[in-house]
C-alpha cells in the first residue's frame, strides 16, 4: 500500500472514531433528558457537593428552615423520648441533624427532613461520653 493509501485509511479511521464519539454523546444527552436531568447536572441531581447533591434538586428546595425543624424535633422528643435534650442542629443534604443527649451523654441522633418534616431517630447505647451505635433503632 502506498503512502497515500495509508493516509487515506488513517483519515477514514479518524472520521469513524469522531463520528462514533458524537453518536455516543448524543445518545447520553438524550438519555439524560429522558430521565429529567438537564445538561451539566450530576448523577445525584446536583452539580457537585452541596445542596442538591443527593437528589434535592429534583425534589425541590428545602421547605423547612432550621427553626421550624428544631420545633418539630423538640415536639417529637417530648412525645417519644422524655428526659432527653436536643442539641444544635446541622444542615445536611437530607435535612437537619440534631444530637440527642440525656444526662450530658449523647444517646441518639434525630433527623428532620427539610422537605416534608418527617422525623427519623437513631438511638445509641450511652455508656460513656463517646456513643457506639446500638442494634435497635
Amino acid at each position: 500500500m502506498s503512502r497515500r493509501g495509508y493516509a487515506m485509511a488513517l483519515a477514514v479511521a479518524v472520521a469513524v472514531l469522531v463520528g462514533s464519539m458524537a453518536v455516543a454523546a448524543i445518545a447520553l444527552f438524550a438519555h439524560r433528558l429522558d430521565r429529567g436531568m438537564a445538561p451539566g447536572v450530576g448523577i445525584y441531581g446536583g452539580t457537585g457537593w452541596g445542596p442538591g447533591t443527593f437528589g434535592q434538586a429534583k425534589r425541590g428546595h428545602a421547605v423547612l428552615g432550621l427553626a421550624a425543624a428544631q420545633t418539630i424535633a423538640t415536639d417529637w422528643l417530648a412525645a417519644n423520648q422524655p428526659g432527653t435534650q436536643l442539641g444544635t442542629g446541622v444542615s445536611m443534604p437530607m435535612g437537619y441533624v440534631f444530637p440527642v443527649t440525656r444526662n450530658k451523654l449523647t444517646v441518639g441522633t434525630l433527623v428532620v427532613d427539610s422537605n416534608n418534616g418527617q422525623v427519623s431517630y437513631r438511638e445509641f447505647q450511652a455508656t460513656s461520653s463517646t456513643p457506639s451505635p446500638s442494634t435497635s433503632a
